[in-house]
């Protein structure tokens, strides 16, 4: 949390009265200008006449009901500025201008919001409400709001506030935080929302896009899971206290993927991720959605024993790019393009050299041709020891990793692959897994096997797969393509996610075309 938030916080129990201090702000002087008015006046009468000259500008003071339009947009500037949300609306205001200005896409504006004329005529939404006969009264009430003044200063109850719903762009958010971040040092922060799912709507979740299983067979394993006074028994407890739910568990052993937010089609050629050690399908979250959503079918694995997947980890390189090779037929395609990130290069190398037919395209990022671990940190693992997971993330990452920088709003490199790499036992996933990678000594005459197209991404502050290793193994790769990412660590793939996706596209597009590029 940045000095400069701490010293213009003020806790909830200091504000008196109760309640919510709504915003100020200071406008620009071009916007004065561009109205034709003087900075003395109020950023009331400064919203009524941008309202005014939007109003002409849109035309609606000539239309055959324009005495409508007058009349509210005047009830609405009496509620606003009684109620005390002209700064707020004004903030909205200031952050949808500079998107309009550096043509960001927006959304619409949903929710209550679309109710106001207001917002409609400062161009916050794009609906106009009189034209669908929407009600203001759905946005800001006088009766529901609750408001108090003290030294000249408005709260209002938190949960009558006025909510604008605003939609960014994804591709280019980080400008509008960062816009924000640097007008109002200090007085800005963001906010993650965590749902938590019912061990019932767990299974029936991934049950909809985990194999083939039907409606009514997932509702049958669901079923299982018994019952505490009307509430869902957790599903570590479900296991000991239900012998069928224990059965369909130990049996099954599924496996997680993620799709990368959109339905698997088998009509659409096939990426497969392999994540590194102790790690699960989260690290490729910023690069699996964009082929997902670019004609291609994305299965971002959970190795056996990690994340999601059931089972117990893999012991071997060999046992492992075996198992990915299962999944292919598993899925029912004849080839696949895989991506692998550190183990998951091993994983991937040994995987291609071993079905050269049904490998299409391979992709290292942060691979090398042997990756022999540090025996102190390896005992750590094996010892099941939280301090592994910590030294693995500090020596994982780059500069971007230490100092913060996340392209996710909300979370920070390190302490995002830590909480990854610590979700299961530490020995059972991360400890078998160094072992494995420790073990693993055919990565050199793998690669010379490979005759594909083959990508490697390197990056010059790698401490784990230096430059020099990963060279090492490219070079035994015919034909095969090297990209280098200065300033950057082994955890690239969050790092550098953009400069990543880039290469990844490139190339994949280029050697391995969906019917869509």
């Amino acid at each position: 949390m940045s000095t400069a938030f701490v010293n213009n916080f003020t806790p909830y129990e200091n504000v008196s009265p109760p309640g919510v201090r709504l915003p100020e702000i200071e406008i620009e002087q071009r916007y004065y200008d561009d109205l034709g008015v003087g900075t003395e006046i109020s950023n009331a009468q400064f919203l009524s006449k941008l309202c005014d000259k939007n109003l002409k500008s849109k035309g609606l003071n000539e239309v055959d009901n324009a005495t409508v339009y007058r009349e509210r947009l005047q009830m609405e500037l009496d509620v606003l500025s009684d109620l005390g949300f002209v700064d707020y609306i004004l903030l909205n205001w200031d952050i949808l201008n500079f998107c309009h200005l550096h043509d960001i896409p927006t959304g619409p504006g949903r929710g209550s919001a679309a109710g106001s004329l207001v917002l409609y005529l400062i161009d916050v939404t794009k609906v106009d409400p009189v034209k669908y006969d929407l009600f203001f009264e759905r946005f800001v009430s006088k009766s529901r709001a609750k408001k108090t003044e003290e030294n000249g200063v408005t709260y209002l109850d938190g949960s009558l506030l006025a909510d604008v719903d605003n939609d960014i762009s994804y591709e280019r958010r980080q400008e509008v935080i960062k816009y924000i971040e640097d007008k109002y040092p200090g007085r800005t922060a963001k906010i993650l929302t965590l749902n938590t799912l019912s061990g019932k709507l767990c299974i029936k979740e991934c049950g909809k896009i985990v194999g083939n299983h039907s409606e009514s067979a997932v509702n049958q394993v669901s079923d299982t899971i018994p019952k505490r006074f009307g509430k869902v028994a957790p599903l570590a407890e479900a296991v000991a206290e239900s012998d069928d739910f224990a059965q369909w568990c130990v049996n099954n052993k599924e496996v997680f993927a993620s799709t990368g937010g959109r339905p698997f089609d088998k009509k659409k050629p096939l990426i497969i991720f392999v994540h590194g050690s102790g790690l699960t399908h989260m690290t490729w979250v910023l690069q699996t959605r964009y082929f997902a959503f670019h004609g291609y079918s994305v299965l971002a694995l959970d190795l056996p024993g990690h994340g999601l997947s059931g089972g117990e980890s893999l012991k071997s390189i060999e046992d492992m790019a075996e198992w990915v090779s299962s999944v292919i037929d598993a899925v029912g395609y004849k080839e696949a393009s895989l991506v692998g990130h550190s183990q998951g290069c091993l994983v991937t190398t040994e995987c291609a050299s071993r079905y050269p037919n049904k490998i299409k395209t391979l992709s290292l990022i942060g691979g090398a041709g042997a990756i022999p671990m540090n025996p102190e940190l390896l005992s750590l693992a094996e010892n099941n020891d939280p301090k592994a997971v910590d030294l693995m993330m500090d020596w994982a990452h780059g500069p971007a990793g230490h100092f913060g920088g996340h392209p996710v709003p909300g979370l920070y490199h390190i302490n995002t692959g830590g909480m990854l790499a610590k979700q299961r036992n530490i020995k059972n996933t991360l400890g078998i897994d160094f072992r494995a990678c420790d073990n693993y000594k055919n990565g050199f005459e793998a690669a010379k096997k490979i005759k594909i197209p083959t990508l490697s991404i390197l990056a010059t502050d790698d401490k784990m797969c230096p430059v020099k290793e990963g060279k090492k193994l490219a070079d035994l790769i015919e034909g095969s393509q090297v990209d280098i990412i200065d300033n950057c660590g082994h955890m690239m793939l969050l790092e550098e996610a953009d400069r990543v996706l880039a290469v990844l596209k490139k190339f994949i597009v280029t050697n391995y075309p969906s019917s869509s590029n």
